[in-house]
């Protein structure tokens, strides 16, 4: 009898955790009509200019296209993207560092929200082209597919959890502050 019941405790909970992963992986889609499809990027927080940035401002910033490859649940991805480094947006923002430290922007994070709700966290190290070989970027396309909003490539990570689709905000952080 504690096998049969075992049995259903694994399988309600194998369902459980599936259901879950559904809803927050990061290439799961969903249609949330309170977001617009072409709603711009809010960025906010520990900055001296906040602002709102539409998919035809990110696109006027410096390109980059990267080759990356990463893990997902449903196996290895391998995809070619082009758009603009995060540290292009977040040097028009001006974030608030750390006064009088060699390298003020260590101590700022940034936080990265999609139109779901995923969000995913950098620091502005991997973001930097100064610091990171491969620096974070918003893509505008992939595999010459023009998206319909931002999302956010890590090309430095192994597995694609920080990859946030239909990226609607960056809130950046001081954490020294």
């Amino acid at each position: 009898m504690s096998t049969i019941l075992g049995r259903r405790y694994l399988l309600l909970t194998v369902t459980a955790l599936l259901t879950v992963a559904a809803c927050v992986c990061p290439g799961a889609r969903a249609d949330h009509p309170s977001v617009p499809t072409h709603a711009p990027v809010v960025v906010s927080g520990d900055v001296d200019v906040p602002r709102n940035w539409a998919l035809e401002e990110l696109r006027d910033l410096p390109g980059r296209t990267e080759t990356v490859t990463f893990q997902t649940h449903a196996g290895p991805r391998t995809h070619t993207y082009t758009g603009c480094l995060l540290d292009s947006v977040l040097a028009a923002a001006k974030p608030h560092g750390r006064a009088g430290q060699t390298n003020p922007l260590l101590p700022v994070a940034v936080v990265v929200t999609g139109a779901d709700g995923y969000t995913a966290t950098l620091s502005w190290a991997e973001t930097a082209p100064t610091v990171s070989p491969k620096p974070a970027m918003l893509a505008f396309s992939e595999d010459t597919r023009v998206l319909d909003r931002p999302r956010l490539v890590v090309p430095a990570d192994l597995v694609g959890a920080r990859y946030v689709t239909d990226v609607v905000a960056l809130r950046v952080v001081n954490l020294a502050a």
